[in-house]
């Protein structure tokens, strides 16, 4: 029965971690859905992929810095006209600047934070 209330104590505790990031994507992708139209997206986007590719990346760094507040803001871009290889490439940023913060943490001898199991 223990190891059960420890994963509902985990769980629960990586919902209400996850859910400002959450929010914060809704909000500015409601915001998206809002005032930015669907011609504009397809008139800054540059054609060429590979700039493109790095266009997603460069926009990117105005999102949230979590995985789970980017993906309703790239799903609204998508459905907006925006190609599917520059929303991979605004999601492997997050991937990139979450390892950044872990070498970080390594290398200035400071723990990694994770979730303790109490005993």
């Amino acid at each position: 029965m223990t190891t059960l209330y420890q994963l509902n104590t985990i769980f629960i505790s990586m919902v209400m971690e996850a859910i400002p990031f959450v929010l914060v994507g809704v909000l500015i992708s409601g915001l998206i859905q809002t005032f930015v139209k669907d011609h504009w997206i397809a008139r800054i986007m540059p054609r060429n992929r590979y700039l493109a590719t790095i266009f997603g990346c460069g926009i990117g760094i105005f999102f949230p810095s979590c995985e789970c507040g980017i993906v309703p803001i790239t799903k609204r871009l998508i459905n907006k006209g925006m190609p599917l290889h520059v929303r991979g490439s605004i999601g492997i940023k997050h991937i990139r600047m979450f390892m950044i913060i872990i070498r970080m943490n390594i290398c200035m001898n400071m723990p990694i934070p994770t979730a303790t199991i109490p005993s």
